[in-house]
């Protein structure tokens, strides 16, 4: 380990922290619930419902995103949203 930094160029340390920032995503990305954990009824009710909606003639302009979120969640668990937002940032 080095004790004095300033050996270090501007370039060297800013290589390092964009190194950890990436490690850090890596280490926090989301991972899927174990198949006995997760829950698709909510998934198959939105497409369900998306499709009925369409055969009425309806149109739901944030079907496809709500369905997106709940498969989401349906895979990776409620706190998904908590990295998605992160990364959003």
């Amino acid at each position: 380990m080095v004790d004095d930094i300033s050996k270090f160029t501007k370039e060297d340390l800013q290589d390092e922290l964009e190194r950890r920032e990436v490690q850090e995503m890596i280490d926090d990305k989301p991972i899927p619930l174990e198949e006995w954990n997760r829950d698709f009824s909510k998934v198959r009710k939105a497409c369900e419902t998306h499709i009925q909606e369409l055969m009425n003639g309806e149109v739901d302009t944030d079907a496809e995103h709500y369905i997106y979120e709940t498969a989401m969640e349906a895979f990776y668990g409620k706190d998904v949203w908590d990295w998605v937002n992160k990364m959003l940032k």
